[in-house]
């Protein structure tokens, strides 16, 4: 979750367990995400997504 800047808050593969698609886990957690961020007083939220990950499905 670090970055070399302190102002970010960086992610980076973030999986929802399939029994868990299409149920509002995703959004949850992008949503605690961003609580984190501003409670910290960060500038900017990465979500970093890897479309060939062979896990995502």
């Amino acid at each position: 979750m670090c970055t070399n800047r302190p102002e970010k808050l960086k992610i980076e593969r973030l999986y929802i367990h399939s029994d868990y698609h299409h149920k509002g886990q995703g959004t949850m957690l992008e949503t605690d995400a961003i609580d984190i961020m501003q409670g910290n007083n960060f500038q900017l939220l990465i979500l970093a997504d890897n479309k060939h990950d062979s896990k995502q499905n």
